[in-house]
């Protein structure tokens, strides 16, 4: 049970506790008194066990958002995993600071995927299998640093659309 849950039941039980000792006390209770404080402890424990159940349901509704923000991140942890591939396997001392740039531009880039952003991936994609395959140091560069700047557009695109959509 979450922490608010906890905090709720908690305070159920300690004003039923309170109410049962007020209608314990030896003084006189007229019917209306014991009307009243029926209902109020009825609206108590219904809104209580309502809380709970809204608690509840927001609770799986942020595990199935979790989900989704995972799924919709997983084509930038691609990416990115295969940049840091890339700095890993090539040791061209040449190009290893543009690489490192490159690594980095898709590590603090906006991680989540949608529309406006599907057809930079792709492209991203594309560009580091073909640096991944180049042996020439200078096509690698010009490949590292169109990489980049895709990058950058793709970040453009994404706060644009976010933008949009707020």
């Amino acid at each position: 049970m979450r922490t608010n849950g906890k905090k709720l039941l908690a305070f159920l039980l300690g004003f039923l506790a309170i109410n049962a000792l007020i209608l314990l006390l030896p003084f006189r209770k007229t019917a209306l008194f014991i009307v009243v404080w029926a209902v109020l402890a009825v609206a108590c424990l219904s809104a209580g066990i309502v809380m709970l159940f809204k608690g509840a349901a927001k609770g799986k509704k942020a595990g199935t958002s979790d989900r989704q923000i995972a799924a919709r991140t997983a084509d930038m942890k691609s990416l990115r995993d295969k940049a840091q591939a890339l700095c890993a396997s090539i040791q061209d001392p040449g190009n290893a600071k543009a690489l490192k740039e490159l690594a980095d531009e898709l590590r603090y880039s906006d991680p989540v995927s949608g529309a406006a952003t599907a057809s930079y991936e792709k492209r991203i994609d594309t560009l580091l299998e073909s640096i991944a395959h180049h042996d020439d140091a200078a096509e690698r560069s010009e490949l590292i640093r169109r990489a980049t700047a895709l990058v950058r557009e793709r970040a453009s695109a994404a706060k644009t659309n976010k933008s949009l959509n707020s």
